[in-house]
C-alpha cells in the first residue's frame, strides 16, 4: 500500500485498486511485480505493519461496498481479509467475517483454502490461550473441517457452540447479531433432528431476547430470525407427515406458507428499493441469499400440499437468483431437484428429467470437490431421481437407486428416508397386487375402469315399437340384466320386429315413430354412475401421477356423461338426454355440413344430367328446397363438367364372393388367436346395423347378415388392425387406460378408419375427397338442424330415401329400379334408427345421437395433423387415445408400437384363407 498510495490515505477508489493488485496479482503486468519485489524486502514487523493497514482497507472496501455484479470481486476480497485476520492470529475476527461472508468464497472454491490454513495458524500458537481466540478456532474448525472430506463430529459441534453461546449471553465475549443466529441455528438443529422441538424453540426465544433491540433496525436480523422460526415449522411438517398426522402437518404447512411469503415479500421491497450501487454491496448480496432461501422454502411446502402450479412460480423465482450466485454452496442443487420433482407433480416428465439432470450434476460436482457434508447430500438427489422413474414406470431403476440411497440418508434429511420407503412400497404394493406382468402406470385402476365401462349401449338404447301380448310375455319370461348371448339374439330379434312394425305403421299415418326402450337396465346404469363416481373419488384422492389422474378424471367424466344421457332415456327427458348427448359428442358445425353437401352437389349435377336419372334428382333438389330450405349452387368447374361426362365412381361388382357370418366369425376368431389378442371375443348382433368394437368388453360385434371377401377384408383392416390393434397396443403399454379408451379417443379412431378409406377413394375421386359421401355428417346435422330447420325421424326418412335411391341409380347398384327404390327405403330407416338412437320423444326436434358425426369430424382432424407431422399415424397406433393427448403420452415416452396386422393384410393368400373358414352348407345348419 505504500508503494501503491505514498501520499498517505486516498480516496476509496484508489483503495479500490490498490487492493485489487493483491486480490488479483495478474489484472496488471507491472505493478504486482513491483510489490511483490517491494513486499519481499520487507521484514516481518514490517509486513505485519502493512498487512495490517491492508486488513483496514478490505474492512473498509468490505463496509463501502463498492463492487462489481457478481461473487467473483466479492468472494477474493472476503477470502483475502479472512487470509489476513488468520496470519494476524485474530481468530475470533476471521471467525465472524467467514460467517457472515463466507457463503460468497466457498461458492468459488476458496474453503479448502481457508481449512488448511485454519489448521496450519492454529499450530503456530496457543490459540486457547484467550477467550476470543479459543471461540474462534472452534467456530472456523467446525465450519471448514468438511471442506477437508473429514467427517463433522456433530456432537462436539453442538457441545462448543453451547459454551460460545454461554460465554456470549454472560457478556465473556463479544459476538455480533449474525455469529449468535448461526450458532443457535446449529444447536437448533441439532434438538430438531432428534425431534427435541420445545427444546429447539426454547433455544430460539433466548436468542430473539438478546437481538430483540437490533432487530427494528437491521432487515436481515429480523428476516433471519423469521427463518429460523421456518426451520422450526420444517421439521414439524416433516415429522407430522411421517406419523401420518395430516391434519397436523396441514396446519404446519399454513404457518409455513405464511412465515415464508410473508420474508419473500418483504425482501422483494427491499431489493426493489435498493439503488444499484447498494445491489452490489454484500448485504445486499445476503438479503438476496435469504430471499432465495425463502421462496425455495415458499414452493417446497406449496409442492407438498399439491399447489403445484404455484410452487412452481415460487421455485422459479428462487433460481432465478440462485443462478446469479445468491444460494449457499448446496441450495442450487436443492433448487434444481425441487423444480424438477414439482414439474413431475405437474406431468411435464421430459423438463422434470432435465432439472433432475442438472441438480444431480451440481450436487455431484459439489461432492467431488471433497466437502463432507455435500457427499452425504449426494443421496437425496438419487431418491429424487428413484422417485421420478418411479413416475416415469422405468421400476427396475428406479428400485435400484431407491433401495441403493436408503441406507445413507442422514437423520436431518429423513423426509427423503420416508419419500423412499413409501416408494418402494408402492413398487411392492403393484407386485402384489397387479394382474399385469408388466408395470402399468394406472396399475390400480385400470380393471376397475375396465369393468364400469364395460356395458353395450347398443342393446340398452335397442328401440322397440308396442310388443304384441305374447311378444309381451316371451319378452317378461325371457328379460334378465345379465341374459346370455343366445337369449339376448332371440330378445333382439323381438325388439326388431317391433320397431320395424311401429315405423310401417307410423310412417302410413304420416306420425312419428313411438319408441320405448325395455332392456335399458335403470339399475344396473345407475350402478355403473355410483361406481365411477366412486372410483373418480380415490383417483383424485390417492393417484400420484399427475397424468393419470388427468385420463382418467376425463375418461371418467365421458363415461358419466354417457351414462346420464341413456339414463335421460330411460326418465324420458329430451332436453337433459340433449345436453349429455351435446357433451359426449357436438352437434356437427356450419363447415363439416358444408364438406358434407359437397357429395350432395356432384350426385345431384350427374342425376339432372341424366334421362334415367333425373327425376329422381329434380324430387332430391325439391325436398332439399322445401323441407330444408336449401338452395345449393350446382354450376360447375371444368373439371366437374369433365367429371359428368365421365364419371368416376366406385362399381361395387355383382360377383363378389360371399360368406356367412359364421364364417367371417370362425375367421376373425383365428386371427385374435394367431395374433396373440387374448380374452378377445366376436359375437353375432342380430339388431347391429354394423359391425362395431366394443374396447371394454374386448368384443368385435358382426351384423347377422353374409358377408363378402371384400368386406371382411375392410372390417380386418379397419376394425382389428385399426380399433382392435390399438386397443391391444394399449393393454401392453405403460398405460393400461389406452386398451380401453381415453377422452375423445372416438373421433380420433373413426377419423383414422375414414383417413383409410379416403385413401382407398381417393384415386376414384380424383383428389376431391369432399366428394367422397359421408351419410353420418349429413343425417345428423339435418336432424340437430345446424344450417337447416331440424328434421324429425320422419322428415330425415323422406330426406334420406331420395338421397339414397338417387346414389342407387347412378351408381347402378341394383338390377333395376323397383329394388333400388326398396334399398333405398331399408338404407334410410337404418340410417334414421342410428341418428334417433336413444332419443326420448321422436316428436321433439332438434335432438339426435350425434355419434355419426364423428367420422367426418375425425378425417378433417386426422387429415390436418399428417400435414403437421407424418409421423403422427404411428404415434396414434399406441393404443386408443384423442390426437389432442399425444403431447402427454410423449411426457411418458409412450411413442410408437409394433403393428403385426398390417402383414396379415398384405399377404396374398389372405382372400383364400377368408373363403376356408366356409363350412358346407349341411355342416353348417347342423351347427
Amino acid at each position: 500500500l505504500k508503494v501503491l498510495c505514498p501520499q498517505g490515505p486516498r480516496p476509496i477508489k484508489e483503495l479500490r485498486n490498490a487492493c485489487l493488485l493483491v486480490a488479483y496479482p495478474k489484472r496488471t503486468q507491472l505493478l504486482p511485480l513491483i510489490a511483490s519485489a517491494v513486499y519481499r524486502q520487507f521484514s516481518p514487523e514490517q509486513r505485519q505493519e502493512q498487512e495490517s493497514l491492508l486488513i483496514q482497507a478490505y474492512s473498509a472496501w468490505m463496509q463501502e461496498g463498492t463492487f462489481q455484479e457478481g461473487d467473483s470481486e466479492q468472494g477474493a476480497v472476503i477470502t483475502e481479509l479472512a487470509v489476513l485476520l488468520l496470519r494476524h492470529h485474530r481468530l475470533l475476527e476471521a471467525a465472524e467475517h467467514v460467517i457472515r461472508y463466507g457463503w460468497i468464497s466457498f461458492k468459488l472454491g476458496n474453503a479448502p483454502r481457508l481449512a488448511l490454513l485454519i489448521e496450519h495458524v492454529k499450530k503456530q500458537f496457543d490459540w486457547q490461550a484467550s477467550l476470543d481466540n479459543m471461540c474462534g478456532g472452534k467456530v472456523l474448525h467446525h465450519m471448514l473441517t468438511p471442506f477437508l472430506g473429514k467427517e463433522l463430529n456433530r456432537e462436539q459441534r453442538v457441545k462448543d457452540y453451547r459454551f460460545i453461546l454461554d460465554a456470549a449471553f454472560n457478556g465473556k465475549v463479544i459476538l455480533r447479531p449474525s455469529s449468535l443466529l448461526m450458532l443457535t441455528h446449529y444447536i437448533m438443529l441439532h434438538a430438531l433432528n432428534e425431534l427435541r422441538f420445545t427444546e429447539a424453540q426454547e433455544m430460539l426465544e433466548v436468542c430473539c431476547r438478546h437481538l430483540e433491540p437490533l432487530r427494528a433496525e437491521d432487515v436481515s436480523l429480523h428476516v433471519a430470525l423469521l427463518l429460523k422460526q421456518g426451520m422450526v415449522l420444517n421439521c414439524q411438517c416433516e415429522h407430522a407427515e411421517e406419523h401420518k398426522n395430516w391434519q397436523e402437518a396441514e396446519r404446519k404447512h399454513e404457518q409455513a406458507m405464511a412465515l415464508y411469503r410473508q420474508v419473500a415479500e418483504q425482501l422483494a421491497t427491499c431489493s426493489t428499493a435498493s439503488s444499484s450501487t447498494v445491489s452490489s454491496h454484500p448485504y445486499s448480496s445476503m438479503l438476496k441469499r435469504q430471499q432465495a432461501y425463502a421462496l425455495n422454502y415458499l414452493g417446497y411446502h406449496l409442492y407438498r400440499t399439491k399447489h403445484y402450479e404455484e410452487s412452481l412460480m415460487a421455485l422459479e423465482q428462487a433460481l432465478f437468483l440462485q443462478e446469479q450466485g445468491y444460494a449457499d454452496l448446496d441450495g442450487l442443487a436443492c433448487c434444481y431437484g425441487d423444480i424438477s420433482q414439482t414439474l413431475a407433480a405437474l406431468g411435464r416428465f421430459q423438463e422434470a428429467l432435465h432439472f433432475d439432470e442438472k441438480a444431480y450434476a451440481e450436487a455431484q460436482h459439489q461432492a467431488e470437490t471433497g466437502h463432507m457434508l455435500s457427499q452425504e447430500e449426494i443421496w437425496i438427489y438419487r431418491v429424487n431421481r428413484g422417485c421420478l422413474y418411479l413416475r416415469l414406470g422405468r421400476i427396475d431403476e428406479a428400485e435400484y437407486l431407491l433401495q441403493e440411497a436408503l441406507p445413507h440418508i442422514s437423520a436431518h434429511r429423513r423426509m427423503y428416508r420416508m419419500f423412499a420407503k413409501e416408494a418402494l412400497d408402492e413398487i411392492e404394493q403393484w407386485r402384489q397386487q397387479a394382474t399385469s406382468p408388466e408395470h402399468q402406470l394406472d396399475w390400480r385402476w385400470v380393471e376397475r375402469f375396465r369393468a364400469l365401462a364395460s356395458y353395450d349401449t347398443y342393446w340398452w338404447l335397442a328401440a322397440a315399437g308396442p310388443l304384441t301380448e305374447r311378444e309381451q310375455q316371451e319378452w317378461q319370461q325371457r328379460f334378465r340384466p345379465d341374459i346370455d348371448e343366445t337369449t339376448k339374439s332371440r330378445l333382439a330379434t323381438l325388439l326388431m320386429q317391433s320397431r320395424q312394425r311401429e315405423i310401417e305403421t307410423a310412417l302410413q299415418e304420416q306420425r312419428e315413430p313411438c319408441f320405448h326402450y325395455p332392456a335399458l337396465d335403470i339399475q344396473a346404469v345407475r350402478a355403473q354412475i355410483v361406481g365411477l363416481a366412486q372410483l373418480e373419488h380415490e383417483i383424485s384422492q390417492d393417484e400420484p401421477h399427475a397424468l393419470v389422474r388427468r385420463f382418467y378424471h376425463d375418461a371418467i367424466e365421458e363415461e358419466l356423461d354417457t351414462l346420464r344421457m341413456i339414463e335421460a332415456t330411460y326418465q324420458r327427458n329430451s332436453d337433459r338426454f340433449w345436453e349429455y348427448m351435446q357433451r359426449v359428442i357436438p352437434a356437427p358445425t356450419p363447415e363439416e355440413m358444408h364438406y358434407a353437401l359437397g357429395s350432395i352437389r356432384r350426385d345431384l349435377r350427374r342425376g339432372l344430367s341424366q334421362a334415367e336419372t333425373q327425376g329422381a334428382a329434380e324430387s332430391l333438389l325439391h325436398i332439399l328446397h322445401e323441407q330444408c330450405g336449401l338452395s345449393l349452387d350446382l354450376s360447375s368447374t371444368h373439371m366437374e363438367e369433365q367429371e359428368l361426362y365421365n364419371p368416376a365412381h366406385i362399381h361395387l361388382s355383382q360377383e363378389q364372393h360371399m360368406v356367412t357370418v359364421q364364417a367371417a366369425k370362425r375367421f376373425f376368431e383365428a386371427v385374435f388367436q394367431q395374433s396373440g389378442f387374448d380374452g378377445w371375443r366376436v359375437i353375432i348382433d342380430p339388431h347391429a346395423s354394423n359391425a362395431r368394437v366394443e374396447q371394454g368388453m374386448r368384443c368385435l360385434f358382426l351384423e347377422d347378415h353374409a358377408l363378402s371377401v371384400q368386406d371382411i377384408k375392410h372390417l380386418l383392416a379397419h376394425e382389428l388392425a385399426g380399433h382392435v390393434a390399438r386397443c391391444i397396443a394399449g393393454e401392453r403399454s405403460l398405460l393400461g387406460l389406452l386398451g380401453i379408451h381415453t377422452r375423445n379417443s372416438l373421433v380420433t379412431e373413426e377419423g383414422l378408419a375414414s383417413y383409410d378409406e379416403t385413401l382407398e377413394a381417393m384415386p376414384a375421386w380424383k383428389g376431391q375427397p369432399e366428394m367422397i359421401f359421408r351419410p353420418g355428417t349429413l343425417a345428423t346435422g339435418f336432424a340437430s338442424g345446424v344450417i337447416t330447420p331440424p328434421q324429425t325421424f320422419r322428415s330425415l326418412f323422406t330426406l334420406l330415401e331420395a338421397l339414397f335411391f338417387l346414389r342407387r341409380l347412378l351408381g347402378r347398384i341394383d338390377a333395376d329400379e323397383e329394388t333400388a327404390r326398396e334399398k333405398a327405403r331399408q338404407l334410410a330407416i337404418t340410417r334414421c334408427l342410428r341418428t334417433f338412437r336413444g332419443v326420448p320423444d321422436l316428436t321433439h326436434a332438434g335432438i339426435c345421437f350425434t355419434q355419426d358425426a364423428t367420422y367426418l369430424r375425425g378425417l378433417l382432424m386426422i387429415e390436418q395433423a399428417v400435414k403437421r407431422d407424418e409421423n403422427v399415424l404411428a404415434r396414434l397406433a399406441v393404443g386408443v387415445v384423442a390426437l389432442e393427448q399425444l403431447a402427454d403420452l410423449q411426457e411418458l415416452g409412450i411413442v410408437s408400437t409394433p403393428q403385426p396386422l398390417r402383414k396379415l393384410l398384405q399377404d396374398p393368400r389372405l382372400h383364400d384363407s377368408i373363403l376356408s373358414f366356409e363350412q358346407p352348407a349341411s355342416a353348417e345348419a347342423a351347427q
